[in-house]
């Protein structure tokens, strides 16, 4: 019996580690990266820097990865482990709420009709 007791544990611990990484493996596929465009107030903020990315990640409560600039000194970011429009509204109203942010979007297509 105390031979079989090793195989056992070893086989529990491998079980364990597999449903480990394949509810985490699915609980990521279901969340989505979203773009957002962020203006901040002091345009001498530097977005490219590891500390402005992770005091905003902080904010967030979730991964935020700077992209690229845009026109108007607004930058792009890419917030991954968005689990609904709630939290993604959720993420906005606490990034929004910082004192060097101007202004907060999601980073959406906008599409002008033409008179026809």
């Amino acid at each position: 019996m105390v031979v079989l007791k090793r195989p056992v544990r070893t086989l529990l611990r491998a079980l364990i580690v597999f449903s480990a990484l394949f509810f985490s493996t699915a609980i990521l596929a279901q969340t989505k990266s979203v773009p957002l465009v962020i203006r901040f107030t002091d345009t001498s903020i530097d977005p490219t820097q590891a500390a402005v990315v992770a005091a905003l990640s902080e904010t967030a409560e979730l991964n935020l990865e700077y992209m690229h600039p845009m026109s108007g000194e607004a930058h792009v970011f890419v917030a991954y482990g968005i689990l609904d429009e709630e939290h993604l509204e959720q993420v906005i109203e606490r990034l929004s709420a910082r004192p060097d942010v101007l202004y907060l979007l999601r980073d959406e297509i906008f599409l002008t009709q033409t008179a026809g």
